[in-house]
């Protein structure tokens, strides 16, 4: 996934969406629940969210069960689909079509920014975080997967850089395992490589 250009990535995403959600989305996963209950504080105290890298907006909607109230909340993606099948949800006031990194496109400041499994899709991700980071008046949510086709430790570290020289202080720095095994007593375990190995999650919170 990772120094794939633009415009590759915007074909993958474009095709990925052709028929349908290429992500079905269940909110009994367990990696799902957990980023929701990280996120229910800072969502409480948001009035304003910049959802970036939205995608069918299943995520959002999820986190934002029993409505939106009186939030303004902007999605943006580089997939048509993606923001056709978000627009069904009726809980964005506004969807931008475009990369996360174009932020010209949807210039505001924002109490809370999402960035939910998209930074490692950006072949120079530090500058695309400072940009973005430039938006947030409040809070931003960073989660990321680690593996060999995704972010590793160094890149952890680089992030956590990021944030704190842009006067954010990191609140969340955590990460969330897969459970793809159960251990049965006696029976051989056969190893299998995973491009992705778990969840990194950031919350930063700005300096008052």
């Amino acid at each position: 996934m990772r120094g794939m250009d633009k415009e590759q990535i915007r074909d993958l995403f474009n095709n990925l969406w052709n028929e349908k959600d290429p992500w079905p989305f269940s909110p009994n996963d367990v990696i799902i629940k957990k980023k929701k209950k990280i996120l229910e504080r800072y969502i409480k105290h948001s009035r304003t969210i910049l959802d970036l890298g939205c995608g069918g907006g299943d995520f959002m909607n999820y986190v934002l069960e029993g409505g939106k109230g009186d939030r303004y909340i902007v999605g943006v993606d580089i997939a048509e689909g993606a923001l056709v099948n978000a627009k069904k949800f009726n809980i964005y006031d506004k969807l931008v079509l475009g990369f996360i990194d174009e932020i010209d496109k949807f210039k505001d400041f924002y109490d809370l920014v999402l960035l939910n499994e998209v930074l490692y899709y950006q072949k120079d991700y530090l500058n695309a975080l400072r940009k973005i980071l430039s938006l947030c008046s409040k809070y931003i949510f960073i989660s990321v997967a680690m593996g060999y086709l995704y972010f590793n430790n160094n890149d952890i570290k680089m992030i956590r850089e990021v944030l704190k020289s842009e006067f954010f202080n990191i609140v969340v720095d955590t990460r969330i395992d897969y459970y793809r095994f159960r251990i049965i007593p006696l029976r051989l375990i056969i190893y299998r490589k995973y491009p992705q190995t778990h969840k990194h999650i950031f919350v930063g919170e700005r300096y008052v």
